[in-house]
C-alpha cells in the first residue's frame, strides 16, 4: 500500500482554520436559532373554538402530535369533563404539541448535472417534475442549474456548484402555518417568495447569517465569489431582514443588498449598481461562440451574463461571470434566448439586471431553417390559490409600457404554465401573469403579480 503525504502552505492552513471556524460557527448558530424558536414555540398557545360534539380526546387525536397531549389541555384550558365541551368556548393549545404535516416541493426546470440525496442516501440524479421532501439536499455542478417549485408557487432556482438542504416544509395541521427554511450550503440561490401570512415562516440560513422574508424576491450568495465565509443577499423586490447570531436583523430595502463577513458581522445596506446594457443587442449570433459586448460601466468589479430559455429565468442553461465588459459562450443549438445581464460591485454584491432577447443561428442549412422564425417562451410557477386541476387559470399580458396599458397580448383562462410567442417586433416589452383566484376566494378576482421587463433588439 502506498501513502502520500502533502504539506499545507500557510494559505492553505489559513483557508482550513476559516472553513472550520464557519463551520463551528454555523453549527453553533443553528443549534441557537432552533432552541430559540422552540422556546418561543412552547411559550405561544393558539386558540381554538370549540363546536358541537367536539372532546379533548377527539382535537387530541386530529390535531395533536401526541394523543395523550388531551390531559395537558384539560389542565391548561381548567376543563373539568374532557368528553363535554361547550359549545362556542375558546380552547388554548400550545403550538409546541399541534401536529404538523410534511409539504412537498417539485423540480419544474432542471440543467447539466444535477444530484439530490435524501438523508444518509446516495446522490442521484435529479429529474424534471421529480418530488421533494423536507430532509432532501439537491446540488448542481459546473455549468449546471435547477429550479424548484413550492406549494404555493413560491420557487428557488440554484445556480452552478450550489447545494442546499431543505431543512423544513411543513404546515401546522390546526392553523395552517407555513414553515419553509432552506440551509446554503454553498453557492447561490435566487428566491421568489407568495405573500406569507403573518405567521409563516421562509428563511435562507448561510453559514454567516439568516435572511427572513414576509413575501420579495432575492439573491443569497455564499462562497468563493463573495469571500471565504462571507454572505451576500440582494434584494430586487420587497424587503428582507438579514441577522446574525448576536445582533438586531438589519432590514434590506428593494435593490439594495448586504454582505456579511465569516462572524455573522452584516454590513449596512449598499445600494445596488444599475442594470449594465448591451452595445450591440440586435446582434444575430451565429458564429462558432456566442459573443455579447456589455457596455462598460464605472465602479464595477465584474459583470455576469445568464442564459434563459424564458424570459423569467425558470430555466437557466448557461451563465459566465467575467472581469471585463465581454462575454463568451460556447456553441448552443439554434433558437431563441434570454440574455440576463448585471454588474457586480467591489462588495462582491451583484447589482440589478436587464434582459435581452437574442437569436442563435448556427451556419448550417439544417439549423438556420429552425432559427427563421423567432420564438419567444413565456413561463411561470404554479399558484396554490388559482383553484386546483382544470379550474386553475392565468391571464398574461404581454405590453410595450410598464403600467401595460396599451397591451400587445392579453390573455386569460390560460391554463398551464407557458406560453410561446412568435416574432415580436424590436423594442421593449413589459409582461405579467396574474393568479385568477379560485371561486371560494371573495377578495379579488385575480391575486396581483409582479411585472418584468425585457429588450428585443433591432
Amino acid at each position: 500500500m502506498n501513502y502520500y503525504f502533502r504539506f499545507l502552505t500557510s494559505t492553505e492552513v489559513s483557508r482550513t482554520r476559516t472553513a472550520t471556524c464557519v463551520l463551528t460557527f454555523a453549527a453553533a448558530m443553528s443549534v441557537a436559532y432552533s432552541a430559540q424558536a422552540q422556546s418561543e414555540r412552547a411559550k405561544t398557545t393558539v386558540d381554538y373554538t370549540v363546536r358541537v360534539n367536539d372532546t379533548l380526546y377527539d382535537l387530541s387525536a386530529y390535531y395533536l402530535t401526541d394523543i395523550g397531549s388531551w390531559t395537558i389541555l384539560k389542565k391548561l384550558n381548567r376543563v373539568s369533563d374532557p368528553k363535554h365541551l361547550q359549545p362556542d368556548s375558546t380552547l388554548h393549545i400550545p403550538l409546541a404539541l399541534l401536529k404538523q404535516s410534511l409539504l412537498a416541493a417539485r423540480a419544474i426546470a432542471v440543467s447539466g448535472t444535477v444530484e439530490r440525496t435524501s438523508g444518509p442516501g446516495p446522490f442521484l440524479p435529479l429529474s424534471f417534475d421529480a418530488a421533494l421532501i423536507e430532509g432532501d439536499k439537491v446540488c448542481t455542478g459546473p455549468n449546471s442549474f435547477a429550479t424548484i417549485q413550492l406549494s404555493d408557487g413560491s420557487h428557488v432556482t440554484l445556480h452552478a456548484n450550489t447545494t442546499i438542504l431543505i431543512k423544513h416544509l411543513r404546515a401546522t395541521v390546526l392553523t395552517g402555518v407555513v414553515d419553509r427554511q432552506f440551509e446554503l450550503k454553498q453557492g447561490e440561490v435566487e428566491t421568489k417568495v407568495t405573500p406569507l401570512k403573518p405567521q409563516d415562516r421562509y428563511n435562507i440560513i448561510s453559514p454567516s447569517l439568516i435572511a427572513g422574508v414576509r413575501g420579495t424576491e432575492f439573491r443569497v450568495v455564499y462562497g468563493d465569489n463573495v469571500g471565504v465565509g462571507n454572505t451576500t443577499v440582494e434584494v430586487l423586490e420587497g424587503k428582507v431582514a438579514a441577522q446574525g447570531p448576536d445582533a438586531p436583523p438589519v432590514l434590506v430595502p428593494q435593490q439594495f443588498g448586504v454582505i456579511s463577513d465569516s462572524a455573522g458581522n452584516v454590513s449596512a445596506p449598499i445600494q445596488m449598481l444599475p442594470a449594465p446594457s448591451l452595445t450591440e443587442p440586435g446582434r444575430v449570433q451565429d458564429g462558432l461562440q456566442i459573443v455579447f459586448e456589455i457596455a462598460a460601466m464605472p465602479e464595477t468589479r465584474a459583470y455576469r451574463a445568464a442564459i434563459a430559455t424564458d424570459a423569467g429565468f425558470l430555466h437557466i442553461v448557461n451563465e459566465a461571470r467575467v472581469e471585463g465588459p465581454r462575454a463568451i459562450f460556447d456553441d448552443m443549438p439554434s433558437g431563441n434566448y434570454f440574455v440576463r445581464l448585471s454588474a457586480i460591485d467591489s462588495h462582491g454584491i451583484e447589482g440589478l439586471s436587464q434582459i435581452y432577447s437574442f437569436r442563435r443561428a448556427r451556419l448550417s442549412e439544417a439549423s438556420a431553417a429552425a432559427a427563421r422564425t423567432a420564438n419567444f417562451e413565456f413561463r411561470w410557477t404554479e399558484d396554490a390559490h388559482a383553484g386546483a386541476g382544470a379550474q386553475r387559470t392565468y391571464h398574461f399580458v404581454l405590453a410595450t409600457d410598464l403600467q401595460l396599458h396599451d397591451p400587445v397580448l392579453d390573455q386569460t383562462a390560460l391554463t398551464g404554465t407557458r406560453l410561446v410567442l412568435s416574432d415580436l417586433k424590436p423594442g421593449k416589452y413589459f409582461w405579467s401573469v396574474a393568479a385568477a383566484l379560485s371561486p371560494s376566494n371573495n377578495e379579488s378576482r385575480e391575486k396581483p403579480a409582479s411585472i418584468r421587463s425585457f429588450t428585443v433588439g433591432q
